[in-house]
């Protein structure tokens, strides 16, 4: 996992005011229309934003006593395991929440073995 540190040495690309402003007023809409569906439009928005393959938000819930994640949106070609997820205590979301800093991961399998199971593999592109 890299941690902002990393990620503040690569290069960045411009942003993209007016899409980023669509985006806003579109999630405004959405919540004030839908507030039900906010999650996974919050993943959608996430994916076309960033260019990405896939998109997702998990959550910590009462439920389990917040022992888990739970993907509850996700878009991209990650959308077959939507209500998976991951134990809190030895996961990447986990590991970003202990560490307290934004991280990327590629390959958690690396770090975490149940995941060379999940495919697609998570890859980060550069």
């Amino acid at each position: 996992m890299l941690s902002t540190d990393e990620l503040r040495r690569r290069p960045s690309r411009r942003p993209d005011y007016a899409a980023e402003n669509q985006a806003l007023i579109a999630l405004a809409q959405a919540l004030a229309t839908s507030p039900e569906d906010i999650v996974q439009r919050l993943a959608d928005t996430a994916l076309s934003l960033c260019r990405a393959h896939s998109a997702g938000l998990s959550l910590l819930e009462d439920g389990d006593r917040k022992s888990n994640f739970h993907w509850r949106a996700i878009a991209g070609q990650w959308t077959p395991h939507i209500d998976g997820g991951t134990p809190r205590d030895f996961g990447p979301c986990g590991t970003v929440l202990d560490q307290n800093v934004p991280m990327v991961c590629s390959h958690p399998e690396l770090d975490f073995p149940y995941w060379a199971s999940i495919k697609p593999v998570l890859e980060e592109d550069c």
